[in-house]
């Protein structure tokens, strides 16, 4: 156990968390009356170092940061068994939790590749979007899966992956539906960072060697990473050609004032080959279902959506009325039934329809409209009651108020008509009469 202080240079604060992790050394250890040997070799810090096969070891030649169990005998067989009864507790011990692991962003001390936590397993009901459309998905999911469709790929010489683009504006669950379905599929769910720097080519391809079999690979922002077929062109040159000239030199960036810290640009270190070379190269782990998701996916390169590394492309929108029905009940009627047994639930429903008739169609995201029902508390009355001020408040209208709105338009217009009318027949009786 290992506690890390913050480092920083104007702050002396110290960062509570505690790391824990296998003890760097030998352990004796029994399972029944047989004894077990663990041994965990250290990490970077080693005084001898090569690098084999794109992976770091010592001088004797083991990986850096492994584990090793070693048991007398000559059969398989115990090392088999402790295994299984690993994995039986694993599984006992994480039901109703989902292994996140976590790429880029920050160093690894201790060179894993990977750093996961676990969290609670979210259900796919929670995620509020068209039910046509996230029961297609999960049906395709759950086909990739299965042994017909693995069978499928082998029979047909089809490399067996699966890939996905979500696209949509911000806060309309992207990420939070690829959480929920890695639980539904009861697998791990990765995370990759491309924007952060800390990613090369080489890192990037042995992190795609190493995932298991079946697991949902998740690259988030892949428009805002800054992968292209080459690099732009330097702005040296341009602002020397323009000394020569005479003309102005216009920088792409602020000028600096004297208080200003000098400014420190990561650059992206993934080019677009070693990206699709990770993804589907010839030497790329199968089994996966990569999920990228883009506010903006007609930035991305056609080389990268192109099929076979992408197979769906799913859009996903803003809030609608039938999605508008479902967060209110999930988050308001729920807790309605549950503390107010005056609350059935028929009115719940009504309470919803007119909650849905209250937001503005494709305007505001499932994100903004959960964070004004949580601060509701529960309460549908007072949800009904403070939607319309809070529509307005973010530069929306509701939908009742728009069809009002037609309304009275019509009705100014079919009056100038017939004032309109009127007028044009005092004016050819006025002719004739004359």
């Amino acid at each position: 156990m290992m506690h890390q202080p913050q480092r920083g240079i104007l702050q002396k604060q110290t960062d509570d968390q505690v790391l824990c992790l296998p003890p760097i050394g030998t352990r004796l250890f029994w399972v029944g009356f047989r004894p077990f040997i663990f041994s965990r070799r250290g990490g970077k810090s080693s005084r001898s170092t090569s690098v084999t096969a794109g992976i770091t070891v010592d001088d004797n030649g083991h990986p850096h940061n492994s584990l090793a169990i070693i048991t007398l005998g000559w059969s398989l067989k115990p090392l088999q068994n402790f295994i299984s009864i690993c994995r039986e507790f694993r599984r006992h011990n994480l039901t109703g939790t989902t292994t996140v692991y976590f790429a880029g962003g920050g160093s690894d001390p201790y060179g894993q590749g990977w750093q996961s936590v676990s969290k609670a397993t979210r259900k796919l009901d929670t995620i509020d979007m068209d039910r046509d459309l996230k029961l297609e998905i999960i049906r395709d999911a759950e086909y990739y899966y299965s042994d017909q469709s693995r069978q499928f790929f082998a029979d047909c010489g089809i490399p067996y992956r699966r890939g996905y683009l979500f696209h949509g504006p911000p806060g309309t669950g992207k990420s939070s539906f690829s959480f929920a379905l890695a639980g539904h599929l009861s697998c791990d769910i990765y995370h990759v960072n491309l924007s952060s720097g800390d990613i090369s080519d080489g890192s990037l391809h042995r992190l795609f060697l190493g995932l298991p079999r079946k697991c949902i690979v998740v690259i988030e922002d892949i428009d805002s990473a800054g992968i292209g077929r080459e690099q732009g062109p330097s702005t040296k040159p341009r602002q020397a050609e323009s000394m020569l000239l005479g003309l102005p030199v216009i920088s792409s960036h602020p000028p600096e004032t004297p208080w200003d810290p000098p400014r420190k640009e990561r650059q992206n270190r993934v080019t677009l080959s070693g990206l699709l070379n990770a993804i589907d190269g010839n030497a790329s782990q199968e089994g996966r279902l990569l999920i990228m998701t883009s506010n903006e996916p007609d930035a991305l390169d056609a080389a990268l959506t192109r099929p076979g590394r992408i197979d769906k492309k799913i859009h996903f929108g803003n809030m609608t009325q039938t999605a508008g029905r479902s967060i209110f009940k999930r988050l308001i009627g729920r807790s309605a039934l549950a503390y107010d047994a005056t609350i059935s639930m028929a009115q719940i429903d009504q309470y919803a329809t007119a909650f849905a008739e209250k937001i503005p169609t494709d305007t505001f995201s499932p994100a903004q409209v959960q964070n004004f029902l949580q601060s509701c508390r529960g309460d549908p009355v007072k949800a009904l009651a403070e939607i319309d001020s809070w529509v307005r408040e973010h530069g929306g209208r509701s939908d009742s108020e728009n069809v009002s709105s037609c309304a009275s338009d019509a009705v100014v217009v079919g009056n100038e008509a017939s004032d309109t009318t009127a007028n044009h027949g005092d004016m050819v009786e006025s002719q004739v009469s004359g």
